[in-house]
């Protein structure tokens, strides 16, 4: 592409996700460029900008003004997306929106309503794991009939978050109100690509979410914060009209996520040893008799090149899809759009819903 998209980054940080995935994600791809950066305070500007050598600044509109940025990526707590994200459409921008998209599924539907009044734009929800490749290699496999017919599924992710001091920036998490927690982020990003996989979310039969660790440890003074957010979850759900058990957890020692699904004719599992949206799948097939069947192995490179072990690897995928959609090479339709942010957020606070209703 001649012309890079420009890009401007909001919210930027050494251990936040922006500097873990978007900007690795954005140097690596071909068709955009991080043109400018958007922080908090003037004295975050300065250091990202000696660190990134791009403009930085603590002004939002600074950006929005500038004619270079095309795509305005939006990776700031939740309760900030939606009023960053509502300027930024309104500026004409093509925007890159985390996940979750709003602090919940109401607010989302605003932001929907919002991307549909702005039909020559693209905008995108930061539901990267649906793009894997190794995800869609094994989206092909249900639908090509090697296992059969999907009659049973269940999902878990495995994760320690709540088990280890953390960062001051992030204390925010341990509030229920921040809707960043184990349902929102494991359960949001894994259930969705469940959804790639099988087909439209149904009821929720049963579910059960709870706080076993309530206290945030602050890893600079050791001090010890009240925390409400909840930290496992687990549920009884339908997807694609088959049962599907779902267990998410911040309280395991050791990381890990399953995605399996079984067959009239065999089954597909799926492993990863982190949370599946932001690492290498492996993805297994097998007949009724335990006869593996053999799938490719090599997983695409992306633009310039992000290994697939890399967190960003999908979010590279992502922007390319971005390009391709804003250029015409690829329908707007494949990518998770705020419509996609919406179902997922009726389904996830359907979940929670069905948490809080009384046992009996």
């Amino acid at each position: 592409m001649n012309n890079p998209l420009g890009v401007a980054v909001v919210g930027i940080g050494p251990q936040q996700w922006s500097n873990v995935a978007h900007l690795p994600a954005i140097n690596a791809t071909d068709g955009v460029e991080l043109v400018r950066l958007v922080t908090s305070t003037p004295e975050s500007a300065q250091r990202a900008q000696s660190t990134w050598n791009v403009p930085a600044g603590h002004e939002l509109q600074q950006a929005l003004d500038d004619e270079a940025v095309d795509i305005v990526t939006v990776t700031v707590r939740v309760a900030r997306h939606a009023e960053i994200a509502s300027a930024a459409i309104a500026a004409g921008k093509h925007l890159y929106c985390e996940w979750p998209l709003g602090i919940d599924a109401d607010q989302a539907r605003e932001l929907a309503a919002l991307s549909d009044a702005h039909p020559g734009k693209v905008h995108l929800v930061g539901l990267q794991g649906r793009l894997s490749p190794a995800l869609r290699e094994a989206a092909d496999v249900i639908a090509d009939g090697t296992i059969g017919r999907p009659v049973a599924a269940s999902v878990q992710v495995f994760v320690s978050q709540s088990l280890h001091p953390r960062p001051l920036h992030r204390a925010h998490l341990r509030h229920r109100s921040a809707s960043a927690n184990v349902l929102s982020i494991q359960g949001g990003h894994t259930l969705d690509m469940l959804l790639a996989l099988l087909g439209d979310p149904g009821p929720v039969h049963s579910a059960r979410v709870w706080t076993a660790i309530d206290e945030f440890t602050v890893l600079e003074t050791g001090e010890k914060l009240p925390r409400d957010a909840p930290d496992n979850v687990a549920a009884l759900l339908e997807v694609g009209g088959i049962p599907v058990t779902a267990q998410f957890s911040q309280t395991s020692a050791r990381s890990f996520s399953t995605i399996e699904i079984l067959g009239t004719e065999g089954s597909l599992l799926i492993e990863a040893p982190d949370q599946p949206q932001m690492s290498p799948l492996t993805v297994i097939v097998r007949k009724l008799d335990g006869t593996p069947v053999p799938l490719p192995t090599e997983v695409p490179a992306v633009g310039g090149g992000l290994d697939p072990s890399h967190p960003g690897f999908n979010v590279a995928l992502a922007y390319r899809h971005l390009v391709d959609a804003v250029t015409g090479a690829r329908s707007v339709a494949a990518l998770p759009t705020f419509h996609r942010a919406v179902t997922m957020h009726d389904f996830v606070d359907a979940i929670d819903a069905r948490a809080r209703t009384p046992l009996g």
